[in-house]
């Protein structure tokens, strides 16, 4: 892959992966909540969906999905529903462990200690695998940096690495984000926490309900 087409994909991966999608009103829900510690198995389940949805679009999967309606009407109500759930389960919990002041960090460390690992990172990959659009996004997106003089495998595997090394420092910076503002002090770290929470629940509800109107 010549240099300068990688310097180009890039930048383009960059100003993709800078604008927040639901994987990243996710993880920075489970960073306000959890901690930076606690997020990362949140991380790796998006970067371990993103490595699939790349390699599902590369064997043609994305490919069919675009031309399959029922394929990806499929595919896509199983990610709308997800999306909704987890905004609902968000709020829900949300509003079980800050039912009184008092009781917040009795509740918030009883539920951290129920929320493993391993349901952490299954959330994060259902939530992105089961979203078509990432599918086609990848098969119609790589291919404009593919130059016919070099083997493509290499130049994909070139550019799967590099997006994925890209998002996963887009993870970071947004949850060095979260984490800062979660070291807010007092009454108005009680109240941000709350308010990211229920913000992020929203909006995750919300990117389910216009995917299903779109």
């Amino acid at each position: 892959m010549d240099f300068h087409i990688w310097v180009v994909f890039v930048v383009a991966a960059s100003v993709v992966l800078v604008v927040p999608g639901p994987t990243v009103v996710f993880v920075v829900a489970k960073v306000t909540d959890l901690g930076i510690r606690r997020s990362f198995p949140v991380a790796c389940g998006v970067l371990a969906g993103d490595l699939v949805c790349m390699s599902l679009s590369l064997v043609g999967v994305g490919l069919v999905l675009s031309t399959s309606a029922v394929a990806f009407s499929i595919v896509k109500w199983l990610g709308i529903a997800y999306l909704v759930y987890l905004g609902v389960d968000i709020m829900v919990k949300t509003r079980l462990r800050h039912t009184t002041a008092a009781e917040k960090t009795e509740h918030e460390g009883v539920n951290e200690s129920r929320e493993s690992s391993r349901s952490l990172f299954f959330n994060a990959f259902l939530l992105n695998t089961l979203h078509p659009k990432g599918m086609i996004f990848y098969s119609s997106f790589m291919p404009q940096f593919i130059s016919g003089e070099k083997a493509a495998s290499f130049q994909f595997l070139t550019m799967g690495l590099t997006f994925l090394c890209l998002a996963a420092v887009n993870l970071l910076i947004y949850m060095a984000m979260a984490m800062h503002l979660k070291r807010l002090k007092g009454s108005g770290r009680f109240r941000f926490g709350i308010l990211v929470k229920y913000v992020s629940g929203v909006i995750l509800i919300a990117t389910g309900v216009c995917a299903a109107v779109m």
